[in-house]
């Protein structure tokens, strides 16, 4: 189940822990902890399942009408299962809902 991560403690621990089990696409511990602490003050929503989280999305509102995925991971033991698009899915849905018109 998508949820929308509200605290702040939360987004960072989530990100850090997904992003540390993808060493091919975050390798660089720094950035991943660069990351980590930005999804601190960004829109973040992740996928649970019995508590655990799978993957998760985070947004960056870049203009008054537009937005990107920021940064976004899925744990590799739950890849090719549909949990990327939902998780974009969720981050479009919220972005149409702020009036934003794009992402990129």
């Amino acid at each position: 189940m998508i949820r929308n991560i509200e605290s702040p403690t939360e987004r960072s621990q989530i990100a850090r822990e997904i992003l540390e089990q993808l060493p091919d696409w975050f390798g660089i511990p720094e950035s991943r902890e660069e990351y980590a602490r930005a999804c601190a003050s960004l829109p973040v929503w992740a996928e649970m399942e019995d508590g655990r989280c799978l993957g998760f999305i985070a947004m960056k509102q870049t203009s008054p009408c537009a937005a990107e995925i920021h940064v976004m991971g899925v744990k590799p033991s739950s890849h090719r299962r549909g949990i990327g698009r939902a998780l974009f899915q969720a981050m479009e849905r919220e972005a149409r809902a702020m009036g934003l018109k794009y992402l990129h």
